[in-house]
């Protein structure tokens, strides 16, 4: 018996009525779809952290310089004004980056739901 035959037999048997070639090329236009949408959301969230890290980086690189700056101060005016400034470029440079990164986040998360609707519209048109 092939195994075409077999595979019609057992679904008859399980559920009679039932096409198991439909429900496998859903499955397989599934399956498709959701290994799409996973490298595509991979690849968005490589974006983000790549962004991160570039950010993490510089603010590190702003640090070194700093701790340089302060060993070079002669007073604690000098001092304090160092670190004044360090730490309001510091806010408001986090304070920005958060904010793109957010936004990067929700375009992210829009795409990857737009791409779910759109690959879920093309499995239920494989549907009989």
């Amino acid at each position: 018996m092939t195994r075409n035959k077999q595979n019609a037999e057992l679904s008859d048997s399980v559920m009679p009525g039932f096409d198991a070639k439909v429900f496998a090329k859903a499955n397989e236009a599934a399956v498709s779809a959701m290994s799409h949408i996973g490298a595509d959301t991979m690849h968005r969230v490589l974006q983000i952290n790549t962004q991160y890290l570039e950010f993490i980086r510089n603010r590190l690189g702003q640090d070194m310089k700093m701790t340089d700056r302060l060993r070079e101060c002669s007073t604690v005016p000098e001092a304090v004004e160092i670190l004044s400034d360090f730490y309001k470029t510091a806010f408001e440079e986090y304070s920005k980056e958060l904010a793109e990164m957010g936004e990067m986040a929700t375009m992210a998360a829009a795409e990857t739901v737009a791409e779910v609707e759109d690959e879920t519209n093309k499995v239920l048109e494989t549907a009989p």
